[in-house]
């Protein structure tokens, strides 16, 4: 049975738009598990450890994501990547520039 529905070009457009839109979240959303995190027991008490290789976050860190992006792309808390970066010695303040405050009025001229 067909039905004839006189509704407008734009609605028409929009609809196609906010499935398309709906259809790329999804998408994204399930992409986030790439780095899903595997789980150490050690033997200790309380909750086990997320396990994160110091190359793979030695490596979103170089490549300018931001801390909360990191957390996001490893499904972990904030503060987890906070914790692995003390442990593995890393820190966002080493992709910094270490130009001193002369430099930038030097290479304007």
């Amino acid at each position: 049975m067909l039905v004839n529905l006189d509704i407008d070009d734009f609605i028409t457009e929009t609809i196609g738009r906010a499935h398309s839109l709906l259809v790329e979240i999804e998408r994204t959303e399930n992409s986030y598990g790439v780095y899903s995190s595997s789980v150490q027991q050690d033997g200790r008490c309380g909750r086990p450890s997320y396990v994160r290789s110091k190359g793979q976050l030695s490596y979103l860190i170089e490549q300018g994501f931001k801390l909360q992006e990191i957390a996001t792309m490893l499904d972990v808390s904030c503060r987890t990547v906070k914790r692995r970066m003390m442990s593995y010695g890393l820190s966002v303040s080493g992709t910094y520039s270490t130009i001193d405050d002369n430099q930038p009025d030097e290479l304007t001229r």
